[in-house]
């Protein structure tokens, strides 16, 4: 990817900035056939910056195209999307905007229009409700699943699913020492789900169904002197599933993949802009899957050498991915503004964790590396 121009907002007077990106993405599955998509993307940026008012407009468009195996799968979406905010001197702000998405794939062609509204007011000293709402259209290609969920059957490329969702809530800080950030809020979208056969040897086949979420919670950060900080966050989802084709598949797909419950606590410790060293516990919640549990059946009458086995009618029925915590540490050490080195472990208690039904996480992992900005 590259990008030229200037920062977006931050500059009174016309700005701008002009980019485009290109992926290609291979992968081999179990059965040695080999899966390709090949992405691009060119987008621009236009804006004016002044008095308090901001106008914008940013042009995108991008492709997805399926090679080897995923020959014949296509995706090109075209976006334009103006905004325009300001700012009083009273401490109140709104931005709005929308976004116009046309959209080819094999649903055939789609055009979306999605509204994006912020509102804040600084009411008094430490308190500034807000409301936002906003949307995006996912991305089901092949690669956006294998990347989500490395065990996804080669070739599962899912329709693209428009989100739509608000947000309310109020943050702000107390004496300097204490931030909060208490919020609520409801998506519509459609989810990306999966099954997989009982046999740990079979692959997820992912699939896209109607799921709306309505969630809640809050984040909490309290300063413990200049260099430490306690912070943590609690989220609640509750899935709401949509009309299906069925009462029973509403429900048998409703909430795959969503934790009931997230949180976050970490103790941090920053020096001079030099070392930021992070020791926490990600609370991770039960979470639903979906298994087939169709057998199969055997013909030992059948005069052969064994029976003949074939499989039986398919029988997809939920299942409940345990809670657990995750502790993890990062350190990071940055002796130049534009050069830092970083360790970082995860899952140190060795828990069995699973995002996916019969495949656990690594156990105990630690990671090195190097950060160059230039």
């Amino acid at each position: 990817s590259l990008s030229i121009g200037n920062d977006f907002k931050d500059l009174v007077g016309v700005n701008y900035r002009f980019g485009g990106s290109f992926n290609l993405f291979t992968a081999n599955d179990v059965d040695t056939r080999k899966y390709a998509q090949r992405d691009y993307s060119v987008w621009g940026r236009v804006g004016y910056s002044g008095e308090g008012h901001t106008v914008g407009l940013v042009v995108r468009a991008e492709g997805r195209k399926g090679l080897k195996e995923l020959a014949g799968y296509d995706d090109f979406r075209l976006m334009m999307s103006p905004s325009y905010e300001f700012v009083t001197e009273s401490n109140f702000m709104m931005r709005f905007g929308v976004d116009f998405i046309y959209n080819s794939s094999a649903e055939g062609d789609k055009k979306y229009l999605l509204p994006m509204v912020d509102i804040a007011y600084k009411r008094f000293y430490g308190f500034i409700p807000y409301l936002k709402v906003d949307g995006d259209l996912s991305d089901g290609s092949y690669r956006a699943q294998r990347l989500l969920n490395p065990y996804v059957a080669g070739g599962s490329w899912v329709n693209n699913g428009a989100r739509l969702g608000g947000r309310i809530g109020a943050n702000g800080d107390i004496l300097g020492a204490v931030n909060y950030d208490i919020f609520g809020g409801y998506d519509i979208y459609r989810l990306y789900n999966y099954f997989v056969a009982v046999d740990s040897s079979s692959r997820f086949k992912a699939i896209a169904r109607p799921l709306n979420v309505a969630y809640y919670g809050a984040n909490l950060s309290v300063h413990l002197g200049s260099s430490w900080a306690l912070r943590g966050g609690v989220k609640v989802n509750n899935t709401i599933p949509k009309e299906s084709e069925s009462e029973s598949l509403a429900a048998l797909y409703a909430g795959v993949g969503v934790r009931k419950v997230e949180g976050d606590v970490a103790l941090q410790y920053q020096y001079k802009n030099k070392w930021n060293v992070a020791l926490g516990v990600r609370l991770l919640g039960e979470a639903q899957s979906v298994v087939n549990v169709g057998g199969v059946k055997s013909n030992a009458d059948s005069g052969a050498d064994g029976p003949i086995v074939a499989p039986m009618e398919d029988n997809y029925v939920n299942i409940t991915l345990p809670s657990a915590t995750d502790l993890y540490l990062n350190v990071e050490y940055r002796p130049k503004e534009k050069f830092a080195v970083y360790l970082s472990g995860a899952n140190l208690l060795g828990q069995k964790i699973y995002d996916f039904a019969y495949y656990p996480l690594p156990g105990v992992n630690v990671k090195a590396g190097v950060k160059v900005n230039f």
